[in-house]
């Protein structure tokens, strides 16, 4: 996490800087309940604006508060 959060500060950054980012961001959280999904649809967001792929959207955040109760987010 430390290479990404190093990064993303030096400008706008790209969609592979984001794409780093994102999974840092689950790997640095000790359990489902303690990722910061602000931060992680935050950044799927900026995703989104800067480029047209279709994978980008469909892969946007799964948020506990847009799961269905029982289920787990991916």
């Amino acid at each position: 996490m430390a290479l990404v959060a190093e990064t993303l500060p030096r400008g706008m950054p790209g969609p592979y800087q984001l794409q780093a980012a994102i999974p840092a961001l689950h790997d640095e959280a000790p359990s489902a309940g303690e990722t910061d999904w602000p931060q992680i649809t935050a950044l799927y967001e900026v995703l989104m604006g800067i480029t047209d792929n279709p994978g980008g959207r469909d892969a946007g955040p799964a948020t506990p508060s847009s799961t269905p109760p029982g289920a787990r987010p991916r």
